[in-house]
């Protein structure tokens, strides 16, 4: 698999890392994986998605195991997601964009994408690389996330997912910045109206926890920890 640059998460010694797969998984069978519609076909060692991935554990070694000779379909995955995770799976576990021509533009989407995929798929280590490249994408000053990042969010995750926490929590540390008005941020022509309700929901809430005589421990102590997976 060819390493493709810029590299978008660190090296895989993180403290996120997963543990590495054995050997063996190498040389396991080689088993076929068709994603998206159209469909695009990867060839992924059997040892390696049954190493890392729960639902695939599952699959192929579950009371309904899939062959190794048949394909097993993903239809309702996108095949540029699927062909990051296809990448960090053989690349040390680090995230590359899915092409050359790649619009970084469009980096924080795909990492949620990323994220989301790892969640449905019980790929903790995937997701913890993917909230890592997350947070260093937006502790630069000014980083904020575009409507249709947020609204992509609220859509694929639960009530109490951490990348919405993680999102609402950023928004709410930047509001305490004297040179940022939480009132323009939500009025902006780019998010007024397409921002998702929940989302200015969980937005009062944290700020009201900020307001508060003891504040949150996620803003006095924005380290981000408490927004990895620990399973």
């Amino acid at each position: 698999v060819t390493t493709i640059s810029p590299t978008m998460s660190g090296p895989s010694s993180s403290r996120w890392a997963p543990k590495p797969p054995p050997v063996k998984a190498f040389n396991s069978p080689v088993v076929k994986v068709s994603v998206g519609e159209p469909p695009k076909l990867f060839d992924i060692h059997k040892g390696l998605l049954i190493h890392y991935s729960i639902y695939f554990r599952s699959a192929y070694n579950g009371n309904w195991a899939v062959s190794n000779e048949s394909i097993h379909r993903l239809e309702d995955e996108d095949a540029e997601i699927f062909q990051m995770f296809y990448t960090w799976l053989y690349n040390g576990q680090r995230l590359h964009p899915p092409g050359e021509d790649f619009d970084l533009d469009k980096l924080p989407l795909m990492l949620c994408g990323v994220w989301v995929f790892g969640d449905k798929r019980g790929v903790v280590g995937l997701k913890n690389t993917a909230m890592e490249s997350l947070t260093s994408t937006f502790e630069q000053v000014d980083n904020l996330p575009e409507p249709s990042t947020l609204c992509y969010i609220y859509d694929n995750t639960s009530e109490s997912s951490s990348l919405r926490k993680f999102f609402v929590h950023l928004v709410a540390i930047n509001a305490e910045r004297q040179d940022f008005s939480i009132a323009a941020f939500l009025k902006d022509g780019k998010r007024e109206d397409s921002l998702p309700v929940e989302f200015g929901y969980d937005l009062a809430i944290a700020l009201a926890e900020v307001a508060a005589v003891e504040q949150p421990e996620w803003f006095l102590d924005p380290g981000w920890e408490g927004y990895f997976d620990k399973s």
